[in-house]
């Protein structure tokens, strides 16, 4: 027997890599002369930031830094901030060389921690911890058709998720940020958040248009006002990216990113320092998805020959949905103290895990809070607390077995303080990409390995008691018939039986 056999190529989106790489921090850190001495440590903290990852051959390099921020209490007893630049490079063999591969790389806080050796001198230890995954297009080639000798072929259609591209680059944005009317004059910046959230973006041929904003939350010491203070901004972006072959029937994930920052006070024209020179480096990264249908044989037989088939599996992740979402989210803290007034809070969500539900992507998470605060006695303290969150992502087709790549980011905080307690409302944003892992059993090729015995019995038909839901394939396949045959027989529309009964199998010359 003569087989016609054709192939076709389906492009799977592998992982070649799934890693973590761990980083220790050590640095010393002496104050420059302009800083005043240190009376007491409140909170170190460490911000690590990847500048650009690098795939060459079976390695991948990442490159990025850490910027260590030391909050401490001056000698006058007010809340000063020094900071430190470490560098960050890590480097990791791939399995296999990857082909246009899309590296994420998430950086997790492990700890930090801070000494003061003396009044102008600091101790710094901390890790961090890259949670690294890099995926890879791959072309597997797959039957489509095959013809001759009686084949009888299962076809199977699936939707297959294409990545179109992935495309980030920096870029720079300088603006002079004012105060605004009744605030102090700036004697130094102890700290400065930066938020940047993408508000819609628009797809043309071969381009996407990004808009978005940028949020400055600034923390400042005051003259002649023991009080920081704080001054919030906001200021609009927007880039067009280009990306060959992206259209509007491409799902896109689009976020703009802080990388760096530089906030230098500076004298109005009346001589006060009411002026931030912001100059800001971000990132911009877009992804664009495509939904296809791929057709391809699952399973066959022959009704006048012994044939073998060969089958491979596939494991794929099919996109469900883009997660751009906004959600309010609150949380009470109990205190160890009263406080007089709280000067600055903000904070931090780290998403623990993810989990279908009803209409929805369930999502734990744990929120940080951090806070600086006066006390009863009217001392500066830092505060901070933490709270399990679970939030509700809707969805019209939730997944059965889901793999959620998502960020949070806080955009803003708000707060109501009452006696040992505070109550803190959080604009969180939600983004990535919500998968379904599906696995495929296929057919990549089929051959002849002799003719098939005659049977004793050769009526021309065999009646069946089929059970509910059975398949026809499968009763086809036992019977040596072809499913047209019994779906013509038994004037069946479906291929799958709605009810238990009596078929009449045809049985093939």
């Amino acid at each position: 027997m003569d087989l016609k056999v054709t192939k076709q190529a389906v492009t799977i989106n592998e992982v070649v890599l799934e890693t973590t790489l761990e980083q220790s921090l050590e640095c010393d850190i002496v104050l420059a002369d302009y800083y005043p001495d240190i009376l007491r440590i409140l909170k170190c903290e460490i911000c690590p930031k990847i500048v650009q990852t690098n795939v060459g051959g079976e390695r991948l390099t990442i490159d990025g830094f850490v910027n260590v921020m030391v909050y401490y209490l001056s000698d006058n007893s007010q809340i000063r901030c020094c900071e430190h630049k470490i560098n960050l490079n890590k480097s990791c063999d791939l399995k296999t060389t990857a082909e246009n591969p899309v590296v994420t790389v998430r950086p997790r806080v492990d700890y930090a921690n801070c000494r003061a050796v003396n009044q102008r001198r600091l101790d710094v230890r901390g890790a961090v911890s890259l949670m690294v995954k890099v995926t890879a297009p791959r072309e597997e080639q797959f039957m489509e058709d095959a013809e001759g000798g009686g084949i009888q072929l299962c076809r199977r259609s699936f939707d297959a998720t294409d990545l179109v591209g992935c495309v980030s680059r920096q870029f720079s944005i300088e603006e002079e940020l004012e105060l605004s009317q009744g605030k102090p004059p700036i004697a130094s910046i102890i700290r400065c958040e930066l938020c940047a959230n993408t508000t819609d973006y628009k797809v043309i041929t071969g381009k996407i248009v990004a808009k978005g904003e940028l949020m400055i939350h600034t923390l400042y010491a005051a003259e002649e006002d023991p009080r920081p203070q704080v001054m919030e901004n906001t200021i609009p972006i927007s880039q067009i990216i280009d990306m060959p072959g992206v259209d509007e029937d491409c799902k896109c994930d689009v976020r703009f990113e802080p990388i760096s920052w530089d906030m230098q006070p500076q004298s109005d024209i009346d001589g006060e320092a009411r002026i931030i020179d912001a100059d800001v480096t971000l990132c911009v990264t877009a992804k664009a998805y495509r939904q296809n249908t791929v057709t391809a044989v699952s399973d066959a037989y022959s009704t006048s020959s012994v044939v073998k088939p060969s089958f491979s599996p596939i494991s794929m992740m099919q996109l469900s949905d883009v997660i751009a979402e906004k959600s309010l989210v609150k949380a009470s803290l109990d205190l160890d103290e009263d406080l007089s007034a709280i000067m600055d809070l903000w904070g931090r969500l780290e998403i623990i895990s993810c989990k279908p539900g009803e209409g929805c992507v369930a999502v734990s998470a744990k929120l940080t809070v951090c806070l600086f605060a006066m006390n009863a006695q009217n001392e500066p303290v830092y505060i901070e607390r933490a709270a399990d969150v679970n939030e509700n992502i809707s969805q019209q087709n939730v997944p059965m077995s889901p793999v959620c790549e998502l960020d949070a980011a806080v955009l803003s905080s708000a707060y109501t303080l009452s006696p040992r307690k505070v109550e803190v409302r959080c604009d969180v944003k939600f983004m990535g990409c919500v998968y379904d892992m599906v696995k495929q059993q296929l057919l990549t090729d089929i051959e002849v390995a002799g003719e098939k015995e005659k049977p004793a019995d050769d009526s021309a038909l065999t009646i069946y008691y089929a059970d509910e839901s059975e398949d026809i394939w499968d009763i086809a396949k036992r019977y040596n018939t072809s499913v047209q045959a019994v779906m013509e027989e038994n004037s069946l529309e479906d291929e799958k039986l709605k009810k238990r009964g009596m078929i009449l199998i045809p049985i093939l010359d």
